[in-house]
């Protein structure tokens, strides 16, 4: 959440607030660990969601490019979800040969 405040707080992206607002109505997970932010770390991000494909489990590293004298590159984000694990790269492997 702290990056995505960052970004709205950068750009103004309207979707980027409706995003943050939705993000926001999940409910807390209570225990959940700390967060790479609070550990000062936010080079990558683990990341796992359950799928029909099983649990997958992801790196997530993500890069702005730009500089303040120019908007449009300032603008570019990307994001990249590298699997994390074996059994991630095989299973996103089979899903892509399908």
């Amino acid at each position: 959440m702290s990056r995505l405040d960052k970004q709205i707080q950068a750009s103004s992206d309207a979707a980027l607030v409706v995003l943050r607002r939705e993000l926001s109505s999940y409910p807390d997970r209570g225990s959940a660990p700390l967060r790479t932010a609070e550990l000062g770390c936010e080079v990558a991000v683990p990341f796992r969601i359950h799928t029909n494909l099983g649990l997958l489990s992801f790196f997530s590293m993500s890069t702005v490019f730009g500089t303040p004298l120019d908007v449009t590159v300032s603008e570019v984000a990307l994001e990249f979800l590298v699997p994390a694990d074996p059994s991630t790269a095989e299973a996103i492997q089979r899903a892509a040969s399908q």
